[in-house]
């Protein structure tokens, strides 16, 4: 199964998630680049446009990896 970490990903794996668009995509890069890595795949929240119902849309195809190396 296909999964993209949410810190690592650049904005063309994120064109391949469904219901993400070239500028949703530059702005969750953006974001991460301005205000570090995201926690948790809810930490998405904070990126103007995606909302709930993207993030569980989005769920089984992303996951985090944090700097300990723990996967969630």
């Amino acid at each position: 199964e296909y999964q993209i970490d949410i810190n690592n990903a650049t904005w063309v794996e994120w064109v391949q998630m469904d219901g993400i668009g070239e500028v949703l995509a530059r702005r969750i890069i953006e974001n991460r680049d301005t205000n570090g890595p995201f926690e948790s795949i809810d930490d998405l929240r904070r990126v103007k446009g995606i909302g709930p119902k993207t993030i569980e849309k989005l769920r089984p195809w992303i996951m985090v990896t944090r700097d300990e190396g723990v996967e969630g």
